[in-house]
């Protein structure tokens, strides 16, 4: 009996640790970070909450602005979007150079993390006319 029932637990172990693993591999983690594709509009996040958001606008341009055009920068001081922003590109080239650069970036002591965005901006769907 205890044979068994260690059987049967490493069995419900190892199928846990399956699903765990197809579960990080379909969100696009595989040791890095998320990996999306590529996308006009790049997520930052671990961005300092006690910066005033206007200036936490104006400042996210200024840095990202080296990149290129600069369509957008969103950030909400609602509770659940604090810490975080979104910067809205002409080019995905110059997101995609973004990435590589700022990525662990120190802004406003704290090192931000980047990466693109799940989901268009909706200032390229309505470009592209898919809004």
């Amino acid at each position: 009996v205890a044979a068994l029932r260690g059987r049967l637990w490493r069995e419900d172990f190892l199928e846990s640790l399956l699903i765990r693993t197809r579960l990080t591999a379909r969100r696009g983690y595989f040791g890095i970070g998320p990996i999306t594709m590529s996308n006009n509009t790049v997520y930052v996040n671990n961005l300092n909450e006690k910066v005033n958001i206007t200036e936490l606008k104006k400042a996210l341009a200024h840095v990202f602005a080296q990149f290129g055009t600069i369509l957008e920068v969103q950030a909400s001081k609602a509770l659940k979007k604090k810490g975080q922003a979104w910067v809205v590109f002409d080019q995905k080239e110059s997101a995609d150079k973004c990435i590589k650069d700022m990525q662990g970036f120190n802004f406003y002591d704290k090192p931000m993390r980047v990466a693109f965005a799940k989901m268009k901006s909706d200032v390229i769907s309505k470009r592209e006319g898919t809004f």
